[in-house]
């Protein structure tokens, strides 16, 4: 037996050397479930599961037996009598911590099962353990997605199973791979000269690293041309991404790992030399760096008329503008991609092609008192939007990434947004701005520079009642450490966001980005809306989301939408396969692209008609009333459209960039004009919405319901219940 087969025999033997003396054993099981289809499950769900094996010739009732993630037993999950593990068969239990049965009856533990490693253990009825992974007590390895860690069918090591079997006997191609990579410290905003240190539990393991973004080891798991094998803590001074894999002699490389250190002496900010730490570039200077090529704009200087600017910073607590910027990266989240210089050159200079996609990493790394951990997932990076493509338009393109098995995972499984409890996206949007940005041709545009309209939109959609509008939040980009100004980070709203709020199977739900059908096709479109020109109430209810549809004709009202067209800045989805109404899914309305609003109050506009319906629909008695109800129900009392909420709402995403729009400023506020816009002419814009736009908007948007036909003639009854304001609307329901 080689050496490594003798090592991972050897963690057997400590880690389940009790296992041979039961017939019942933990054979494998999987930590990050993304695409794994497993026997009887739901469709649509992809749980983490845990596999038994009854190794003896009789059935074996589980009743009273245990699975733990705790080496001490504590809160172990407890089987239900009468679970049959069968003769010679195995049975699979999710690791979902949901703690009860699903639709399909399948028994769910109260527990996950942790990717980066923890106990796993199986006890018979008296407490003690039978079967374990994580020797004495200690960690399982690191673990990637969809692949499975387990007990080889022949030679009984532990090992790695890219075919995954839940459910039948473990795959003999199970491999010995070398463990993951641990790294100290890991990825994240540091203020001082940082070393890190990689190392792998496996033994003879060489580690090789990058810092320029480019792969560690190439596709047969050689060392990259330009890696290092690191024998030393790397000592880091300036923002940095280390890539990182490892090789031994017959095993296969560990997953490669990426890690960003943002190095910023936020405290100790010194504009006229290095900071107290001895940091480079303390107020985050930045030059073209080599293998870049020669971008259409050029653009990579920071304006260090910004960035070491000793003026006083208004309403930041006597900080300079310099000081201020770099705390504004403590209190905005960041998002880093890390990937081949060549490919992220190849993906810009060739911005207008649609289908040009590459491999990258991408990570996140909260703010500052934010609850949501930092992770790193691999994926794919493509350039997204529409005029703003044009290097001649914008220099700074709006990204997506992409989840695929071919990188990595097949999706991400991270809550991203704070506001929703979503964790699974097969892609995320990276949108940069471009109209009524500083980087826009026309002055008038870039004079409301703000970063926040598009985001404003479907945030005001949710508050609209419509919780699958999208969320979003406004992150710094750095690429391979470089700054790339702030995006707006965002769910793209396709078929599997369409499932991923309203059920269903997103493989038969499709998806239109405006005039393009993305997923699916345009059958169960037209059949929508030939349904609507019936006007058959009742039938336009179960296939089009009737209150959806008018929220978003409101809204694209409200904010005077100057940019809404046939074939583009909206999306939709649903329909599917269908025979009759009843059998598709009601067709929504998403917002995309809603830059050009808030631009006039006294606006007075009528969106277009995208979907080819608005003639029948207000032909119906029905919907009309409805129209004027949730107009109401939205631009009144407490609603979603009044001054004070639309105020609000505009001041949740201004707070959070407040100081981080001045890297914005120093970025890419000086393409258009030698004279950086900054953070002045922000706040300008700021008041001008808070003094001229929101106060008066609502009382017009109502004016010109009214003069349509679609607002109530005689406004609703208020009541107070329990002190609070609440009314009836024209279908006797009481609305808060």
């Amino acid at each position: 037996m080689n050496a490594a087969r003798t090592f991972i025999a050897l963690i057997l033997a400590i880690a389940g050397s009790l296992a041979s003396e039961a017939s019942i054993i933990i054979s494998e099981f999987m930590a990050g479930n993304n695409t794994t289809v497993v026997p009887n499950s739901v469709p649509g769900r992809f749980d983490d599961w845990i596999e038994l094996h009854n190794t003896g010739p009789s059935e074996q009732d589980m009743g009273g037996w245990r699975l733990t993630n705790d080496p001490d037993g504590s809160d172990a999950w407890i089987f239900p009598a009468g679970t049959i593990a069968p003769a010679n068969g195995y049975l699979i239990i999710f690791a979902s911590g949901n703690d009860n049965p699903d639709s399909k009856n399948n028994l769910h533990t109260n527990f996950k099962l942790a990717k980066s490693g923890e106990y796993l253990a199986l006890m018979a009825p008296d407490e003690s353990m039978t079967s374990a992974f994580g020797p004495a007590g200690s960690s399982y390895p690191n673990q990637s997605d969809d692949v499975s860690y387990g007990i080889h069918p022949v030679t009984d090591n532990v090992v790695f199973f890219e075919n995954p079997t839940p459910g039948a006997k473990n795959n003999e191609d199970g491999i010995a791979r070398v463990a993951p990579i641990e790294v100290s410290p890991t990825r994240g905003l540091y203020q001082s000269t940082q070393k890190i240190t990689l190392s792998t539990s496996t033994p003879s393991a060489t580690i090789y690293y990058t810092t320029d973004g480019s792969s560690p080891l190439t596709n047969t798991g050689n060392p990259s041309a330009n890696a290092t094998a690191y024998t030393s803590p790397i000592s880091l001074r300036k923002t940095t991404v280390i890539r990182s894999a490892a090789t031994a002699n017959n095993f296969e490389p560990s997953p490669w790992e990426s890690h960003t250190y943002l190095l910023l002496d936020i405290d100790n900010a010194n504009p006229n030399g290095t900071d107290s730490n001895g940091l480079n570039d303390p107020i985050l200077q930045q030059t073209r760096p080599a293998g870049y090529g020669n971008f259409p704009s050029g653009d990579y200087n920071m304006d260090q008329r910004i960035t070491r600017s000793t003026a006083q910073s208004p309403g930041h607590n006597g900080l300079t503008v310099a000081q201020a910027m770099l705390q504004g990266f403590k209190e905005t989240p960041s998002i880093s991609i890390s990937m081949p210089a060549a490919d992220f050159v190849n993906l810009y200079a060739n911005s207008t092609s649609q289908g040009l996609e590459r491999a990258c990493s991408a990570e996140f790394i909260p703010a500052e008192n934010d609850s949501r951990p930092a992770f790193q997932e691999h994926c794919g990076l493509k350039v997204q939007g529409g005029a703003s493509r044009n290097p001649s338009s914008s220099p700074k393109h709006s990204l997506s990434f992409r989840f695929r098995t071919e990188y990595g995972a097949g999706r991400l499984k991270q809550v991203l947004f704070p506001e929703v409890d979503v964790e699974n996206f097969n892609s995320i949007a990276l949108r940069a701005g471009y109209n009524n940005s500083w980087i826009h041709r026309d002055s008038g545009q870039r004079g409301r520079g703000s970063m926040i309209r598009d985001q404003w939109m479907r945030e005001s959609l949710r508050d609209m009642g419509n919780q699958d509008a999208g969320a979003g939040f406004l992150a710094h980009l750095f690429v391979n450490g470089l700054y790339w100004g702030l995006h707006n980070v965002a769910e793209r709203q396709d078929n599997a966001h369409y499932a991923n709020y309203d059920g269903g199977d997103s493989d038969l739900i499709d998806a239109r980005n405006g005039g393009t059908f993305v997923e699916g096709n345009s059958s169960s479109w037209n059949a929508m809306r030939s349904v609507v020109n019936t006007r058959n109430w009742k039938n336009i209810q179960q296939v089009l989301d009737v209150d959806n549809y008018i929220d978003f004709q409101i809204i694209q009202i409200f904010g005077g939408n100057q940019d809404l067209k046939f074939d583009g800045n909206w999306r939709a989805a649903g329909g599917g396969p269908y025979s009759t109404p009843t059998e598709m899914r009601p067709w929504k309305l998403y917002s995309w692209d809603g830059e050009r609003v808030l631009e006039n109050p006294s606006t007075n506009s009528n969106p277009r008609d995208i979907v080819g319906i608005q003639s029948s629909l207000k032909a119906i008695p029905e919907y009309r009333q409805r129209f004027a109800d949730r107009a109401f129900m939205h631009l009144t009392g407490d609603g979603a459209l009044t001054p004070s909420k639309t105020r609000a709402r505009w001041e949740k995403y201004a707070r959070t960039i407040d100081k981080a729009v001045i890297a914005e400023a120093a970025r890419w506020g000086d393409h258009r004009r030698s004279a950086a816009y900054d953070r002045d002419e922000w706040l300008t814009e700021q008041n001008r919405l808070y003094n001229s736009y929101f106060p008066v908007r609502t009382n017009n948007v109502i004016s010109q319901l009214k003069n349509s036909n679609l607002y109530p003639a005689l406004e609703s009854p208020s009541f107070a219940i329990n002190g609070q304001i609440s009314r009836v609307d024209s279908r006797e329901q009481i609305i808060s």
